[in-house]
């Protein structure tokens, strides 16, 4: 069985639980650390960015081999052959169909910025009231004598992040082509 009775793709949730759950780990042991010393600290956050890398790169294999598999032309990097204009050797690399772009409307030149604007105003926003309540639960964590206010912490933003971030994780996952229904 791979999928759910409405015929939901179960492996995709699973990818969104397991990636929310890594990455709030994450970012609970950055918190973590926090109360590490300055060496232990950086060797500890260095050892998360390695780990986390080394986490991301069959992610990125593996949709390289989707795309690959679904027919998608792999899309060549500048290099010795290549440069940035497209130019190999004596000859120009041009797409299959070229198409002019058109000029957006001032209308929907607004309602990009408009979208923008906000996007930026909520990430600014939730980034610093997440500093906010940070400090405010390092502060009492402290005053109230927590043998490990850090990692405590730590553990507190990363529940905080999961919940954050989840359910919109989920709607992406719930958006995925699904496999029809068989009965």
């Amino acid at each position: 069985m791979d999928s759910f009775p409405n015929g939901a793709p179960w492996r995709a949730y699973l990818r969104v639980l397991g990636d929310t759950a890594v990455d709030a780990a994450s970012a609970g042991a950055w918190i973590a650390a926090g109360g590490l010393s300055p060496a232990r600290r950086r060797l500890a956050r260095a050892g998360l960015v390695a780990a986390t890398a080394a986490t991301a790169i069959p992610a990125f294999r593996s949709a390289a081999a989707r795309a690959e598999a679904a027919g998608e032309p792999p899309t060549p990097a500048p290099g010795p052959l290549l440069d940035a204009t497209g130019v190999v050797g004596d000859r120009i690399v041009l797409p299959d169909a070229v198409t002019v772009p058109q000029r957006p409307t001032p209308r929907q030149v607004a309602k990009v910025a408009a979208v923008v604007a906000v996007a930026g105003a909520v990430s600014v926003g939730a980034a610093l009231g997440g500093k906010q309540v940070e400090k405010r639960w390092l502060a009492r964590l402290v005053r109230q004598g927590h043998p490990h206010p850090h990692r405590a912490l730590g553990i507190r933003m990363a529940a905080v992040w999961a919940a954050a971030v989840l359910p919109a994780r989920l709607l992406t996952a719930t958006k995925a082509p699904q496999h029809p229904r068989t009965p």
